[in-house]
């Protein structure tokens, strides 16, 4: 691969493992949480602050389920940093804060995460996704 293909694969990446994340939070806001399943892979670990973990589909699912029906809890998650590093041609990571604003709580919560993503079959997955409360 040339470097300017290397170049245009990282700048690509980027973008879409930033969509990802950006989709991943309208998704939650929107109260369609189930189908950020198709962002992560089988075998994920998904830890978040407030929320709890899961390992693996089966578990993701029944948490995001169990979000989807809290329909009194309406959010607002923006991302607000997203510092991506390419560290194979198939494996990423990104690190960044995001604000998630609550229906009746009058400040927003500041979240940092961590994600690992992994290239299979050509698409961008979440593998490993850890959210931390700011100061953590």
């Amino acid at each position: 691969m040339s470097s300017e293909t290397q170049v245009v694969d990282g700048l690509v990446s980027r973008v879409e493992c930033e969509q990802i994340l950006h989709r991943l939070m309208m998704n939650i806001d929107r109260f369609q949480s189930l189908e950020n399943l198709d962002y992560f892979t089988e075998d994920v670990s998904y830890k978040a602050a407030g929320w709890g973990e899961a390992h693996g589909h089966e578990e993701l699912r029944g948490g995001l389920v169990a979000r989807d029906a809290m329909k009194d809890r309406h959010t607002m998650n923006v991302v607000a940093g997203f510092d991506f590093t390419l560290q194979s041609a198939d494996e990423a990571s990104a690190v960044g804060n995001y604000l998630r604003w609550v229906a009746g709580e009058s400040e927003p919560a500041v979240m940092r995460y961590k994600a690992i993503f992994v290239r299979k079959g050509g698409t961008w997955k979440v593998r490993d996704w850890l959210a931390t409360g700011f100061p953590a």
